[in-house]
């Protein structure tokens, strides 16, 4: 459920007003505060404030005393009983534990905490973040990355908050560096080679390839270092899936799934180098693979190709009930249309197959052809079975069954790999 503070940047109104304060903003930094450029904008800026209530308009003025701070000049609002430094930094302490952003942010106005001025801008950051505001986030980011260019951590947050913004460029140009930076440290290094993964796969495949033959000159060495293994588990599995999904894209399956074996070995709870190791050896070991999909599934993969691919091997040696449960589940995962309209055809022939309701397993199959119209074979079977009168005879069986593909997987393009959580 979303906070109010957060459905606030849900609003198109908010959105525009925040864009163009911090517009307002930037030109206040540059000295252009009285420009015409400047009187342009708060003149377009009264339309989207008219559409806000007071208590949206209370959350942007505390932004727009907060923005001050970016060019040094801090804002203070006191409360009329004044707290000590120590009684200040002791309730940011227990608004962050309780991730109370709203609160956070107004104590952070309060008054002089103790707080490094890094260290305020970064809390900054991660509230505005938490409520919706990405680009505001970055702002802040970016000023405790400025305030104390020492701490690797900020520059890899800023990096993050570039990829996804979108801003692949800067993202690309920022993480590089870090990747191969002895002095860095060495989970950053790693964060890193996972940003530059997550970056190739918005891009076209002759760039993905440029970013991917990168990562595979640097990742290799730290992997095999002895400060990799020393590393929290978390830490090693990001860097061998981050490894093996560029071998896998650069065509060295075999090492992608030796990769993956290391991965499920240091963390075998850890169910994305299950899943990702069963689509790999799908087509060579489709015993081995199906043993992948049961162990991701098992702790709890968001990745839909598990289900999908165990629900058709149900489907085909007729056990519905067990096809239906996994379609149902990976279901809910899948925000692909033609990969929703696989789940909703093995449903609707499970449900053929078991007997069910004529009428629910129509509806299956045309759910499944609103979301791909274009798939003959969903549609052969749906006449197959309008012809048949809903009746699975023996011949009809043998028909539907041996006609059903399994579905194309190869490794997925994931962009939602596990990084690890930093604190500055």
């Amino acid at each position: 459920m979303l906070t109010t503070e957060k459905r606030y940047s849900q609003s198109p109104y908010f959105r525009l007003y925040e864009a163009q304060l911090r517009q307002l903003h930037d030109l206040v930094a540059a000295g252009l505060g009285d420009s015409p450029e400047a009187e342009a904008l708060r003149e377009e800026m009264e339309a989207p404030e008219r559409m806000l209530g007071a208590a949206e308009l209370e959350h942007l003025n505390g932004l727009s005393a907060d923005l001050y701070s970016l060019t040094d000049d801090e804002i203070y609002e006191p409360e009329p009983v004044c707290r000590t430094a120590d009684e200040l930094r002791a309730a940011i302490q227990v608004a962050w534990a309780n991730r109370d952003w709203p609160r956070l942010l107004k104590l952070l106005r309060e008054g002089q905490s103790g707080l490094s001025p890094d260290q305020v801008a970064f809390l900054r950051a991660q509230a505005y973040d938490a409520l919706g505001h990405p680009e505001t986030a970055l702002l802040f980011q970016q000023k405790a990355a400025q305030l104390n260019p020492d701490y690797h951590v900020y520059h890899y947050l800023v990096i993050d908050y570039l990829l996804r913004l979108g801003r692949l460029g800067e993202a690309i140009q920022m993480a590089r560096p870090l990747l191969i930076d002895g002095t860095a440290p060495f989970f950053l290094r790693i964060q890193a080679s996972a940003i530059l993964q997550r970056a190739s796969i918005q891009m076209n495949p002759a760039e993905a390839r440029l970013i991917q033959s990168e990562v595979l000159k640097a990742l290799p060495t730290l992997v095999a270092s002895e400060d990799f293994g020393v590393q929290p588990a978390n830490v090693q599995v990001l860097g061998l899936i981050t490894l093996a999904f560029c071998q896998a894209e650069m065509g060295q399956v075999s090492a992608a799934i030796a990769t993956l074996g290391r991965a499920v070995s240091v963390s075998p709870d850890t169910p994305t180098g299950w899943a990702l190791r069963g689509q790999l050896r799908l087509q060579n070991e489709p015993r081995g693979a199906m043993s992948d999909f049961e162990h991701a599934i098992q702790r709890g993969t968001q990745l839909p190709i598990a289900y999908l691919v165990l629900a058709h091997e149900e489907l085909i040696n007729e056990r519905f009930e067990q096809c239906l449960e996994l379609c149902q589940r990976g279901s809910s995962l899948s925000d692909g249309a033609q990969e929703s309209a696989l789940f909703h055809y093995y449903a609707a022939l499970a449900r053929w197959g078991s007997g069910a309701d004529p009428n629910r397993v129509r509806q299956s199959f045309e759910s499944a052809l609103r979301l791909d119209p274009l798939n003959s074979g969903i549609r052969e079977h749906y006449e197959l079975f309008a012809s048949a009168q809903a009746q699975w005879a023996r011949a009809v069986a043998d028909d539907v069954l041996r006609d059903v593909a399994r579905p194309a997987t190869g490794i997925r393009r994931i962009d939602n790999l596990p990084l690890i959580p930093v604190a500055a």
